[in-house]
């Protein structure tokens, strides 16, 4: 999930003394970037079992598929603003999607699990380029009265995009267009993009800051360096029986970090950036500007909003994940399948998100209180279908689950963003907002390592326990067929290392060695009893593997339950309620109007039209 938010301090108005008379069509243009990033981030769920089956992807590399892409996004998205103040905002965000359009290609044409990784980092970097020149390509090309409703209209871009991910993504490799399977998902970018990138540079009218600061080069190398020594050994380690280097890299991944919150304070502290805040002196803006703003994180309402945004969204990041294996490389339902099964948590996200904001007023941050509740009670009314339902669960059954959780995600997410950014000084407004962005595509990363963990470490253990209690079945089944007692403990022996192996093994589609031997000792069964031998450890092979996969999800389920009933007492460090007019709570889109809401709201009555960044902070 993204957002239309960048870092700067202010987004100055056009330069330009007239509107863009081709700003409607630029508008839907830049849009594009926007709704192919949110496309790709989501559809990768559905498409998750089918790329795991077809290249024989292990779990961990899974897992970097997503991560990967919403992490090199997160690192990119602060980067990409200032380029574009920088170079010009047209000019990155065609350079963004031409990478994006190059990778996405890349990823259609991988050929192994390593390059579709690669490629999937590279679609996030580029994401991280376009998508925050949209809202200051908005602000250039609209006149105030006509930016809320672009911005609506966005917003209503964002909310359908994961609706559609799920049914294009299900439908495409349903479809299985030319033999492709889930290539298509990703190819169908390539002519997207070759349309933008032939019309933006006639729609797009260039803009960019007169006086753009530097980029910070070295806190994005240390703060890169630190995250994936944090997110690499989580994802792998389980899958590797946690050798000596994971250790070593989460240990030294806290010191790293820590040396780039010591750089972002010196920054922060140096004296001519303290006289460039107080004096407005232009010429010392080109000194290299902190990532992180000091000050806001000295508010504990900020504070608390960016612990409520990363339990809110690696909660919901990791659960949108392994419900996708859950149904396709658990139970068994095709990308179609799994697509309707999880369609109520988009289309009930999008309905809350449109009402919520109406009831903000009254209800104030109980709406937050009551979206992180529906969330968990998602998660437990899911164990408990899991658990009643057993074996036999079809997509019906997760409906009610599914649609609780969309309700949540829904409430909270169109409101969160005004009450984290409620109290944070105009000068900070544009900083923090873009701090809080990329803290919420981080926390999409984080929380993707940490379900692997919890998710398939407890596959293994599940897989031989379900082996054990389906044995006597087993046993049961071979003794009404007339087989031996002898070729009984045969099959059984090598059944039960046959299924302790499938659970330990780093990809759930990988036939083991030992269930091929369990194959071939079936098919040496009398010429009369094969067929009936081998269809017993079939039909018992599925049962485990569902009963096994029902067990880890419900374990995973219980992680994200706690997440977000942790959420339930972040939200107390928010305010109350918003005071004065708030910034628009449409969802995330709405951040993207920087002026704080006492601010907005004396412009609006003064009939002026705000000043540039650099002449807000005299």
């Amino acid at each position: 999930m993204s957002t239309l938010d960048d870092d700067r301090p202010g987004v100055a108005p056009s330069p330009h003394p007239l509107p863009d008379p081709h700003r409607w069509r630029a508008f839907f243009v830049a849009l594009v970037a926007v709704f192919m990033d949110l496309l790709d981030s989501a559809i990768i769920n559905i498409a998750a079992a089918s790329i795991q089956k077809g290249l024989d992807t292990s779990n961990g590399e899974l897992q970097w598929m997503s991560a990967g892409y919403t992490l090199s996004f997160s690192l990119l998205l602060i980067p990409g603003a200032r380029l574009g103040d920088i170079f010009g905002r047209r000019r990155i965000l065609l350079t963004g999607m031409a990478g994006f359009t190059a990778a996405s290609l890349l990823c259609g044409v991988a050929q192994t699990s390593a390059m579709l990784v690669g490629a999937r980092v590279m679609q996030g970097s580029m994401a991280g380029l376009m998508v925050p020149q949209v809202i200051a390509i908005i602000h250039d090309a609209f006149p105030p009265e006509e930016r809320q409703r672009a911005f609506a209209i966005a917003t209503s871009v964002i909310g359908l995009a994961p609706i559609l991910a799920n049914v294009l993504g299900g439908v495409l490799i349903e479809l299985d267009l030319f033999g492709l399977d889930w290539r298509p998902i990703f190819l169908l970018n390539v002519p997207i993009g070759l349309v933008v990138l032939a019309m933006g540079p006639r729609l797009i009218r260039e803009s960019c800051l007169p006086r753009p600061p530097r980029l910070n080069v070295i806190g994005m190398l240390i703060l890169s360096t630190g995250l994936v020594l944090l997110i690499y050994p989580l994802i792998h380690g389980s899958e590797t029986g946690w050798p000596a280097w994971t250790v070593l890299a989460l240990i030294l991944s806290v010191p790293v970090l820590g040396l780039f919150v010591h750089y972002e304070f010196l920054l922060a502290s140096h004296e001519s950036l303290r006289q460039a805040a107080r004096k407005g002196r232009h010429r010392v803006l080109k000194a290299n500007m902190p990532l992180i703003p000091f000050s806001s994180l000295q508010n504990r309402t900020f504070v608390g909003g960016l612990l409520v945004t990363i339990a809110l969204f690696s909660g919901v990041s990791s659960f949108l994940l392994i419900v996708a294996l859950f149904l396709q490389a658990g139970l068994g339902f095709s990308a179609l399948g799994a697509a309707k099964a999880s369609l109520a948590w988009p289309l009930v996200a999008t309905l809350a998100a449109a009402v919520a904001p109406l009831l903000q007023k009254r209800f104030g941050r109980r709406l937050l209180t009551l979206g992180a509740i529906l969330l968990a009670l998602a998660m437990t009314l899911l164990i408990i279908t899991v658990r009643l339902r057993g074996d036999d669960i079809n997509a019906w059954a997760l409906v009610p689950a599914m649609a609780l959780g969309g309700a949540g995600t829904g409430v909270i997410v169109s409101v969160l963003f005004p009450f984290v950014l409620h109290d944070v000084p105009l000068e900070d407004g544009g900083s923090s907002s873009g701090l809080l962005n990329s803290v919420m595509q981080f926390s999409n990363a984080l929380g993707v390592a940490f379900i692997g963990v919890v998710f398939f470490s407890q596959l293994g253990s599940a897989s031989a326990m379900s082996a054990d209690n389906v044995i006597p079945q087993v046993r049961s089944e071979l003794r009404a067929i007339g087989v031996s007692a002898d070729f009984q403990e045969r099959i059984v022996g090598r059944f039960r290392i046959c299924m302790q192996d499938r659970g330990e093994q780093p990809d759930s589609y990988r036939t083991p060695a030992s269930c091929l031997r369990l194959q071939q000792e079936a098919a040496s069964a009398p010429a009369d009893q094969a067929p009936a031998v081998r269809e017993v450890v079939a039909s018992a092979t599925t049962l485990v593997i569902k009963r096994s996969f029902s067990r880890a999800l419900q374990s995973a389920l219980l992680f994200d339950a706690s997440v977000f009933l942790l959420c339930v007492g972040l939200v107390f460090l928010l305010p109350r309620k918003l005071t004065g007019r708030a910034p628009s709570a449409t969802g995330a889109v709405a951040t993207a109007d920087r002026a704080p809401p006492g601010r907005r709201h004396r412009l609006a009555r003064s009939g002026r039209p705000e000043r540039s960044a650099q002449h807000a902070r005299r």
